[in-house]
């Protein structure tokens, strides 16, 4: 069967031992990885053989994990129930049209809203927020960049 056009599901390595385990195999026989090659299409039953080595030595050593009395435990669900604190979509918010001036006149910029200044020039000197070293630090590290760009 060639590959379907859609992507199959994916699951873990630790999920595909997990399967193996519970049905109590942990090897596959060529004809298995014969099968899977007539399935897929396009990867040989050598292919398959060579992928699924590391799923097989998991398996194993699941077995080797719960015949010691391993227990495992799930992942408890979370406590809160219902839907979620934010709302899927967030509220629509208005704005201001910019193609009408007569439904803009009646609006005021809000003194709030007003651009801020930046200060340029820092309030604090500046050498005191750097070790001794680092003007030295960073005049090598110019010079190794251009040396090598």
């Amino acid at each position: 069967m060639p590959p379907k056009a859609t992507p199959d599901k994916m699951f873990s390595a630790d999920v595909v031992a997990a399967i193996l385990y519970s049905t109590g195999k942990t090897s596959l026989s060529m004809e298995n990885y014969k099968m899977m090659s007539a399935l897929d299409g396009t990867k040989t039953a050598n292919a398959f053989q060579h992928d699924l080595r590391s799923v097989l030595a998991t398996a194993k050593k699941l077995k080797e994990r719960v015949d010691n009395g391993e227990k495992f435990e799930p992942v408890q669900p979370g406590a809160k129930r219902g839907p979620s604190s934010a709302p899927a979509t967030p509220a629509s918010t208005t704005k201001k049209r910019k193609g009408n001036p007569a439904a803009n006149a009646d609006m005021q910029e809000s003194p709030s809203k007003a651009k801020k200044s930046r200060l340029d020039t820092p309030t604090a000197d500046a050498t005191h927020d750097y070790p001794d070293d680092a003007y030295d630090f960073i005049k090598k590290e110019k010079l190794w960049e251009n040396g090598y760009v």
